[in-house]
């Protein structure tokens, strides 16, 4: 959020504005994850000097603290990206995703999820439409070479999220116009077709082989008579 925002008076300018963001990702696959790892998409412009660490959490275990310090977290702003490692530290030993086999209620339990939020703010050199997504590795527990991707740290194939979309807008509480009415059908022909064409179609098209015709005949009367016509001695 937000999802809208108003451009300036001159409908042009574009005022800085507070994101937040938060990325929540759960482990719905029959086994343990033992880490993971998420890549935050953000669009170009943000300012970076503005990035605050707000929380996070995998599998109960509290990882603020750890991001906070700048361990296991890295931004890259030629790409602008933000990564969060959720792996285990110095301090902070890290407790499986479970898994839907090694839970009750997985699909409800907290043993399964996990949770990183962040706020930054825009500039004016932002996009009119401002879009972010996050891509979200799992390392299972027991990887299989088919789900793994090794350019991706032998972490599992990345889980993508839905696009996040904030637009820059004059009105964000204007209602969109109704889309234009539907053209009205066409009149009913009242015409009688015959091989796919009107009646009268065929009438013009048999008048211009009637004078075709007579044109042709009239012309070859013409040399028939020149033809035979008695010269002067």
């Amino acid at each position: 959020k937000p999802v809208c925002l108003l451009y300036g008076k001159d409908n042009k300018s574009k005022k800085v504005y507070p994101f937040e963001y938060k990325v929540h990702f759960q482990n719905t696959g029959a086994g343990n994850a033992v880490e993971a790892k998420v890549v935050v998409h953000l669009p170009k412009g943000m300012n970076w000097s503005s990035l605050q660490k707000i929380n996070a959490n995998f599998a109960g275990i509290d990882f603020t603290n750890v991001f906070k310090e700048n361990r296991n977290f890295f931004k890259d702003t030629l790409k602008n990206t933000i990564t969060f490692d959720f792996k285990y530290t110095a301090n902070k030993a890290l407790q499986m995703l479970y898994g839907t086999k090694s839970c009750d209620n997985p699909y409800i339990n907290p043993l399964t999820m996990g949770e990183v939020m962040f706020s930054i703010k825009s500039t004016p050199n932002t996009d009119d439409s401002l879009k972010a997504y996050a891509e979200i590795f799992f390392k299972s527990e027991y990887p299989s070479d088919y789900a793994r991707d090794s350019s991706a740290g032998n972490y599992e194939k990345a889980v993508v999220t839905n696009t996040a979309d904030t637009r820059y807008k004059n009105c964000c509480t204007c209602k969109p116009l109704p889309p234009p009415p539907p053209p009205p059908p066409p009149p009913p022909s009242s015409c009688y077709k015959l091989l796919g064409l009107c009646w009268w179609w065929w009438v013009l098209i048999l008048l211009a082989i009637i004078i075709t015709w007579w044109l042709l005949a009239k012309k070859k009367k013409k040399k028939e008579t020149n033809l035979y016509k008695p010269t002067d001695n």
